[in-house]
């Protein structure tokens, strides 16, 4: 017989049971005790909650706070084919019980869940073209021995198909979001820095043109961040920068990639930015942050599937997810 510490202590205070953490572990040799199936009830179930499944040994149900769960880091681990899926897919429809305005991501590899939940008509997003073939989506996804023996899998077909009638199978983009590039200060001094260090054509007239920019930067009391078409909007500035940047094209050819760089950066002084953003030029994309952000907003309640078969990918997309989450969370 093996004796494994639980990390509790166990007190008897009038009459009844109090189970408290403690960092003391156990002595070599130290006395055991045997728990009786109603300490172990005391000690690992919680009243009211939900039933997961039964105690090995003690014929107990095993039950749970699921909200307490879903708010704080839970883990479910064990050997292949020993039920994670199944467990999660049954904690995940106690908790869409108990909290109905929940959104719920799964990120899945395996193509696990969706037929898991399909009657909770869930959304699934992949970077798989199924082009809206019911037989795609089934081919991607495993059936569970135990539902194929009981529902017909033609059922099954059909409810994939009002899935993707209904929009709810979506292809998720790889795409990065459409961000304007910021044409600063620090821009005009990135790319003669860079030509300046490249140490190619170019390199020498471009450094004598950073002097200038530097020298131009300090005595304006400038830094990186600080928009061209600000700039522009000072007559004196911009005419002393526009003198710098038209004295570094005379010096070179007049055929350099540069140069056109060059003339458009005085372009935007002159005229301001044409770039425009708005929300009707970009149209949707629908990647990792755009998702995170409907999420955010609980506009996609209940199920969201993200089937990621390329572990790689999927490292990708959960990466980029999160990040997007954590940052809508800070603002």
């Amino acid at each position: 017989m093996i004796a494994v510490p639980t990390g509790y202590r166990m007190k008897i205070v009038d009459d009844g049971l109090e189970f408290e953490r403690s960092n003391l572990t156990p002595l070599v040799g130290s006395e055991a005790h045997i728990l009786s199936k109603e300490t172990v009830k005391e000690f690992l179930c919680v009243d009211g909650g939900v039933a997961i499944g039964n105690l090995i040994g003690f014929d107990l149900p095993l039950r749970v706070n699921i909200t307490e769960m879903v708010r704080y880091h839970t883990g479910i681990f064990g050997f292949t084919g020993c039920g994670k899926s199944n467990l999660c897919s049954f904690l995940i429809r106690k908790a869409l019980e108990r909290m109905r305005k929940m959104s719920i991501v799964i990120f899945d590899v395996s193509g696990e869940y969706l037929i898991h939940l399909l009657d909770l008509k869930p959304r699934l997003f992949s970077t798989e073209h199924f082009s809206d073939d019911v037989n795609r989506v089934m081919d991607s996804q495993t059936i569970p021995e135990t539902l194929e023996k009981i529902l017909d899998r033609q059922l099954i077909a059909d409810s994939v198909q009002r899935l993707i009638y209904e929009e709810k199978i979506q292809r998720l983009s790889l795409s990065y979001p459409l961000e304007p590039i910021p044409l600063t200060m620090g821009l005009i001094l990135d790319l003669f820095g860079d030509i300046a260090r490249s140490r190619r054509k170019e390199s020498v007239q471009a450094t004598v043109a950073l002097n200038k920019l530097n020298r131009f930067v300090l005595e304006g009391g400038y830094d990186d961040e600080v928009p061209l078409e600000e700039i522009g909007k000072d007559i004196q500035a911009r005419t002393e920068l526009e003198e710098i940047l038209q004295e570094f094209m005379a010096s070179v050819h007049s055929m350099s990639g540069t140069v056109k760089d060059v003339q458009t950066i005085i372009s935007i002084l002159e005229e301001g930015s044409t770039q425009e953003y708005s929300k009707e030029q970009k149209g949707v994309i629908r990647n990792a942050e755009w998702l995170a952000t409907q999420v955010a907003v609980n506009k996609y309640t209940g199920v969201n599937i993200v089937y990621l078969p390329d572990p790689t990918i999927a490292r990708q997309v959960v990466s980029r997810f999160i990040n997007q989450l954590l940052w809508l969370k800070k603002t």
